[in-house]
């Protein structure tokens, strides 16, 4: 048994607290599949087991791209 569109959803923003300015935002949605497996007890824990694949794949993303943004900036 199979499922899909179980997404995880990450929203990131970074905020410059003196000046109020937000130079960073991004919002993420990764949508996770995965097969039932047998330590899987029921339906519930496979559908946990992958929304947390979706959210840890969202977050993986998110704070790449705010690493990726904290390089540039001098």
């Amino acid at each position: 048994m199979q499922f899909s569109g179980t997404d995880g959803t990450c929203e990131v923003v970074l905020l410059h607290v003196p000046t109020g300015v937000i130079p960073f935002t991004r919002i993420v949605t990764s949508e996770q599949m995965a097969t039932r497996e047998k330590s899987d007890l029921d339906i519930s824990e496979t559908m946990r087991r992958v929304e947390t694949a979706a959210v840890l794949a969202s977050l993986t993303t998110v704070s790449d791209d705010l690493a990726a943004f904290l390089g540039r900036v001098k």
